[in-house]
């Protein structure tokens, strides 16, 4: 319901009766939602090597994530002008101790693996079954999935990049 009002089915008519409802003013919000907000974040996080843990339940997986900053290669040999990218590492399985739960996270899971390295794209010569460890690697990577402990994956952040006009000053253009 519209302004955090909250009520059953049966009651929701008289919503008005109850008084449950949120206090609607909002605070002065901590976060301004801008590029130069998001620029100074991104630079927060890599500066201080902050590490996050995701974990979904749903898969039963967990993994690390963490910002790198571009580095020569990227951007004088490679001319890419994005600035950090985001690393995917310390893939590990962690399943629910309930067997039925763990039996569907581990479905959930390999359904996902088939979907990668069997059958996902457009092109058909992609869906043919990858059994080799490096194309399924390269297939991850593509995919931005992880399944191996020692796996890692580095994605491009899109959204901070250099200015095209400092990148040809500097010789990368």
């Amino acid at each position: 319901m519209s302004f955090n009002r909250r009520g059953c089915v049966l009651h929701q008519k008289h919503i008005e009766i109850y008084h449950n409802i949120k206090n609607t003013i909002q605070s002065e919000p901590k976060f301004l939602n801008d590029k130069c907000s998001h620029a100074t974040l991104l630079y927060d996080r890599w500066d201080s090597n902050v590490k996050k843990r995701i974990y979904s339940q749903r898969l039963g997986i967990s993994y690390n994530t963490s910002y790198a900053a571009a580095g020569f290669r990227q951007t004088h040999i490679y001319n890419d002008r994005r600035m950090y990218r985001k690393k995917f590492d310390n893939f590990t399985p962690s399943h629910s101790g309930n067997s039925n739960t763990q039996k569907k996270q581990k479905s959930r899971f390999e359904r996902a693996c088939r979907s990668v390295f069997h059958n996902r794209g457009n092109n058909i010569r992609n869906r043919t079954p990858i059994t080799n460890i490096n194309d399924q690697l390269h297939r991850a990577r593509q995919h931005r999935f992880l399944f191996l402990p020692s796996q890692y994956i580095y994605k491009p952040l899109q959204h901070v990049k250099h200015h095209k006009r400092m990148a040809r000053s500097r010789g990368m253009c």
